[in-house]
């Protein structure tokens, strides 16, 4: 079955989806995010701060590179992408050669709902607000749409629900 990349936009599921997913699945889960901000000891926005966006997607797409180096022995993972991992082809490359990406979606509406009392998301910095997401995700749609192999929605928040449809996916199986 190979790696299972959730990928989408911020507040959109993929560490929470990820988590039970990994667990009904009985495989290990990695949440990029938190793997950088263990390994460098500092939040996503202190890294974004000191050292740049650019910095941090490589950081990012040296995991996505590992990670797809131990699908090919044989290790998989369940791995919750950081949104902007698709902006890489490279990473792009390493998912769909080790596995399957399933981009999460949910309206613009539902992320701000999510995110407007969460500090912690320097790409919304000064652009808070439902057009402001809708902006960064109309942006970056065409990469989601290059990356995924499926979609599922996650607006109504139901895990359970989220997990068994994508379980009912071709490829993913207990």
């Amino acid at each position: 079955m190979g790696n299972i990349y959730l990928t989408g936009f911020m507040a959109s599921g993929k560490t929470t989806v990820g988590k039970a997913l990994a667990e009904r699945l009985h495989k290990s889960f990695i949440d990029t995010d938190e793997e950088i901000v263990r390994d460098n000891e500092c939040s996503i926005a202190d890294i974004f701060e000191r050292e740049g966006e650019e910095a941090f997607r490589q950081m990012e797409s040296e995991l996505i590179e590992k990670l797809s180096i131990y699908e090919e022995q044989g290790i998989s993972f369940v791995v919750s992408l950081g949104g902007g991992a698709i902006k890489s082809e490279k990473n792009i490359e390493f998912m769909k050669k080790s596995g399957t990406v399933i981009l999460l979606y949910s309206n613009p509406e539902i992320t701000y709902e999510r995110t407007k009392d969460d500090e912690n998301r320097p790409l919304l910095k000064n652009r808070h607000s439902v057009e402001g997401i809708k902006e960064l995700m109309d942006e970056r749609a065409p990469l989601y749409e290059k990356a995924k192999d499926f979609t599922v929605n996650t607006d109504s928040g139901d895990i359970p629900a989220i997990v068994d449809e994508i379980m009912k996916l071709p490829g993913i199986s207990e």
